[in-house]
């Protein structure tokens, strides 16, 4: 048995607001997961179902072999961060990160022990007297962390907790709650709309949306095997390049161009014969270095009409067949705006897409 089960989970405001629309998942100890998706795709209601902080309509969430629909949120050995940290502005940051000892009513020796460890491993010893107004952004979440910490419980929940954060301090804090969840080995659920964080802390990653889930699998299998459209255009950075296509025997049709495909990798082909597919190629599966291809119909061009410097690579959006599409490339590649630009495409790593259903074909 899974450490926490959601089995059949139903979550329906006003008798007709469908919010959470039959999911189903399992956590195992110690994992990270990270809930993913658009605003508005449930993943918040979601964590707080989990927390006992919202109701479960339907089904069944099970921890540890024990069932906790009924059981109060005080009582379901969870801590809980949030966006916008939910610190105390009146308590010190000692007195913030001991409020949940104190209500518990706690030994003062047991709870300043508890203080100051975790004030040691958060780097947060000088600053315990302080208020939180003294505090950076950062330090503020990580005395929201500590206040979660102290407690010892065997599940965090974590929403969007980085949100408010600039983009460096995001990066840090990135580092610093893995470090924290690899040292306290707590099972970790974490909603974010940033597949960034997903992708770099989670286990395992949840995609939502409109209540359901998409996808669940690890960073990797989301990226280069989504199920669907929707999975293939949220996770990734740049967008996936989605284009108009046609099959034609064991070829996909662009326009005027054609795109070889092994039948292999591609065994539903038959079904979708003469029939119009969305095409996926991802930015990094175009090749702008040694196209010395013989054939024809495997060497591509386009014009160049913007550049993105992204530092170590760049990013030509180029007119393709009348579609904008983006191509990664080395930054040390030198290129001009209006540019005749010739490419390959890793023909294996062609996505493609019914076109009703939205589903991987």
């Amino acid at each position: 048995m899974s450490f926490i089960e959601l089995s059949d989970i139903y979550k329906v405001y006003n008798e007709k607001h469908l919010a959470i629309d039959n999911f189903n998942l399992t956590i195992e100890k110690n994992e990270f997961v990270a809930l993913i998706g658009p605003s508005g795709c449930g993943k918040s209601t979601l964590l707080r179902m989990i927390s006992g902080l919202e109701d479960i309509t339907y089904g069944n969430l099970i921890i540890d072999g024990k069932r906790m629909n009924d059981v109060h949120a005080k009582d379901r050995d969870m801590s809980m961060v949030f966006q916008n940290y939910a610190l105390y502005p009146h308590l010190t940051n000692y007195d913030n990160i001991a409020f949940g000892l104190k209500l518990r009513k706690v030994k003062k020796e047991i709870i300043k022990e508890q203080v100051m460890e975790v004030a040691k491993i958060l780097d947060l010893g000088s600053y315990l007297e302080r208020h939180p107004s003294e505090l950076s952004g950062g330090q503020r979440q990580r005395v929201a962390l500590g206040r979660a910490m102290v407690q010892n419980s065997q599940i965090f929940l974590m929403d969007e907790p980085l949100s408010n954060l600039d983009a460096k301090l995001r990066n840090r804090m990135r580092i610093e709650i893995l470090n924290l969840h690899k040292q306290l080995g707590v099972t970790t659920i974490y909603v974010t709309h940033d597949q960034v964080e997903a992708m770099t802390m989670a286990d395992k990653i949840v995609v939502m949306n409109e209540g359901k889930i998409q996808q669940i699998g690890h960073p990797r299998e989301l990226y280069y095997n989504p199920t669907n459209m929707f999975v293939a255009q949220f996770i990734g950075d740049p967008d996936i390049n989605i284009m108009e296509g046609t099959i034609e025997g064991c070829s996909v049709h662009i326009g005027q161009t054609t795109i070889p495909l092994n039948k292999k990798l591609y065994t539903r082909l038959d079904a979708y014969q003469g029939k119009q597919v969305s095409v996926g190629i991802r930015a990094e599966d175009f090749r702008t270095e040694n196209v010395y291809i013989e054939s024809a119909e495997q060497k591509y061009a386009g014009s160049i009409e913007l550049i993105e410097m992204r530092g170590d690579s760049s990013i030509l959006i180029t007119k393709f067949n009348n579609t904008e599409i983006a191509i990664k490339v080395p930054s040390n590649q030198k290129f001009d705006l209006n540019q005749r630009i010739d490419f390959a495409i890793n023909q294996a790593r062609v996505l493609l897409f019914d076109n009703n259903t939205g589903e991987r074909i």
